[in-house]
């Protein structure tokens, strides 16, 4: 089941480029997003520019509260923090959609934790498979073989 963002509750965690691609997009969609960043003036500028709010990791449980969809864009769940986790199981609710950009390690402690608690998960292999999908048309000018590609590639 494909999850709208529409009218959703997102907490974006990073301000990095990949963070700033999905808050530029959700900026122009009705959602209430929340970034959070380790570097806090980084979470704020990228908010101000993505009509969005920021907080702090001290706040997280606080603003974990009724979150419909969860987005990790740092690096933490990445080699050489595979087991690294921004995120405490008690704050992850089985009504969530847990998104983790990283995609080596497939299954991240975020996923693992997201998938114990009952959450919908989606893994970082999906953000790929759409640049691969998009590039596939920007160089041959011919659209993307979606069912192919994905088949190949999940």
């Amino acid at each position: 089941e494909q999850t709208t963002m529409e009218h959703k509750k997102i907490v974006l965690l990073g301000a990095g480029g990949a963070a700033k691609a999905i808050a530029h997009t959700l900026s122009h969609i009705e959602c209430k997003l929340t970034i959070i960043n380790r570097d806090e003036e980084k979470a704020q500028k990228l908010a101000q520019t993505s009509n969005a709010q920021y907080s702090s990791f001290d706040d997280l449980s606080e603003v974990m509260k009724e979150v419909d969809i969860l987005i990790n864009a740092t690096t933490i769940g990445m080699h050489p923090d595979e087991h690294r986790c921004l995120v405490d199981a008690p704050l992850i609710t089985p009504t969530m959609t847990v998104m983790d950009l990283v995609s080596n390690p497939q299954e991240t402690e975020l996923l693992k934790r997201a998938t114990a608690q009952g959450a919908q998960v989606v893994y970082g292999k999906r953000m790929l498979l759409h640049q691969g999908i998009i590039k596939f048309k920007y160089y041959t000018g011919v659209e993307a073989p979606v069912e192919v590609m994905e088949k190949a590639f999940i």
